[in-house]
């Protein structure tokens, strides 16, 4: 019992369950119908839990526990969440089953407490989020909680969100300001949304002198990148956070200065995914999702540039692929050779293809930004958006190799009639609901 503090008062812990996700881990798993179920189990009291254990879960619906149990999960301090994977075996026919947890822990003075079944419906592969870049984190306290209320009731269950290294050491190596994210993660977590940090941009000092004046510049040293990783997932695994993503579009000179190379890139998920297992080996590594673009001066084409990653060594140092299955204005089901979705699985070569020619078969592919604009140019309106996410949400269903579909964005940027950039959210500027948040909520409810 080391390290945890005498309490002043009644000593008796309080556990919890507060949120659960479920997925195929892998593509085996899908076949074999072994779900993965992470539940958030937080001491929501004001003392402190010694040598908790896991002892039980039962279910409905004739689904099965596969993992073994007791589980030990070690002590929680007061006010600290702990994530737990347990596995079941679901038969065909199951899409939502009900389930209980039961666990048991110490006081510090030896006592054995056991805690009542929390019970709670889990739907079966609901894997959907919102990318929101770094829009939740300029909010203000009132803004960010009116906006994760929002996400709530459309219910998606992930967020994804820039953690942007030029703003956590923007002056120098050996200072770290990690306050708009404290903030942002301990209200996220309030509401029980996962979140996949995307860890990107270079500070000033960080970076190469060839674009020494853009905060997309690659860095001039990988390993210091790293270091940002590693202090980031330190700091963020107790709180739930498991999952991340190095970098976003490094194909594009948008997100990859002075010009995208595959070899630099996975020079820096190589270093990267090492230094976030070393502080958290049950964490998963996401590459950078990659844009759909073609092959003209400073783009080279996804499909192009993941062959150059695995050639580069990149196999052993990502858990799954990150992916922009851009369509628009096509709906994702239409096979056209420029559509990001239909490079995705539907042509040859495709992403999975090359991901299943270089041994990563069981690996999936995450589509971390898909999306549709609603406006700013003659063939796209809000019909188009609100299809495009049924399209999508529907296609995903079979898709098992599919780890996540993130939805680009959550509310427009602005109003300006002449740019496409400010109408991908599926809430206006002026805060109105667009068809597509009501299309997207109504298709996650019976997923």
């Amino acid at each position: 019992m080391a390290g945890i503090s005498q309490p002043a008062q009644a000593s008796q812990p309080e556990l919890a369950v507060l949120s659960s996700a479920a997925s195929w881990g892998t593509f085996s798993d899908y076949t074999l119908r072994i779900l993965n179920v992470t539940s958030q189990i937080s001491n929501t009291g004001v003392n402190d839990a010694v040598n908790v254990q896991l002892l039980g879960s039962t279910t409905t619906a004739n689904v099965a526990l596969t993992s073994s149990l007791p589980q030990a999960l070690g002590d929680i301090r007061a006010g600290d969440t702990v994530s737990v994977v347990l596995k079941y075996q679901i038969p065909d026919g199951v899409s939502i089953f009900r389930r209980t947890i039961r666990a048991g822990a110490y006081d510090v003075f030896g006592n054995y407490y056991t805690y009542p079944a929390s019970t709670n419906s889990q739907s079966l592969g609901n894997k959907t989020g919102v990318s929101v870049g770094d829009n939740l984190a300029s909010m203000s306290d009132v803004e960010l909680e009116y906006a994760l209320t929002g996400m709530d009731n459309l219910g998606v269950k992930w967020i994804r969100f820039d953690m942007a290294w030029d703003l956590v050491q923007r002056n120098d190596a050996n200072h770290y300001d990690w306050s708009r994210y404290d903030r942002m993660i301990a209200a996220a977590n309030r509401h029980g949304l996962n979140m996949l940090p995307i860890l990107a941009y270079t500070p000033t000092w960080a970076r190469q002198q060839a674009c020494a004046a853009d905060f997309q510049c690659a860095p001039a040293d990988p390993n210091k990148f790293a270091t940002f990783a590693h202090e980031a997932a330190v700091r963020y695994a107790p709180l739930g956070i498991k999952t991340w993503e190095i970098w976003n579009e490094p194909n594009i000179n948008a997100f990859w200065l002075p010009s995208p190379n595959a070899t630099a890139y996975t020079d820096l998920l190589k270093a990267s995914y090492a230094a976030i297992k070393n502080a958290d080996p049950q964490a998963k590594v996401i590459s950078g999702g990659l844009s759909p673009a073609e092959n003209t001066p400073g783009h080279i084409a996804p499909r192009d540039f993941l062959t150059a990653m695995y050639r580069s060594g990149a196999k052993n140092y990502l858990d799954a692929v990150g992916y922009h299955p851009y369509s628009f204005p096509a709906l994702p089901g239409s096979i056209f050779s420029w559509s990001g979705w239909s490079q995705m699985s539907d042509l040859n070569p495709s992403i999975r293809s090359i991901m299943i020619a270089n041994g990563d078969g069981d690996k999936q592919i995450w589509a971390t930004e898909y999306g549709v604009p609603s406006g700013g140019q003659s063939d796209v309106n809000e019909t188009l958006q609100a299809l495009s996410y049924r399209d999508a949400v529907n296609q995903m269903s079979n898709m098992p190799w599919m780890g996540a579909l993130f939805i680009h964005t959550y509310k427009d940027f602005s109003n300006n009639p002449a740019s496409i950039e400010s109408y991908f959210g599926m809430v206006a500027y002026n805060g109105t609901l667009k068809p597509s948040y009501y299309e997207l909520k109504n298709d996650l409810a019976v997923q």
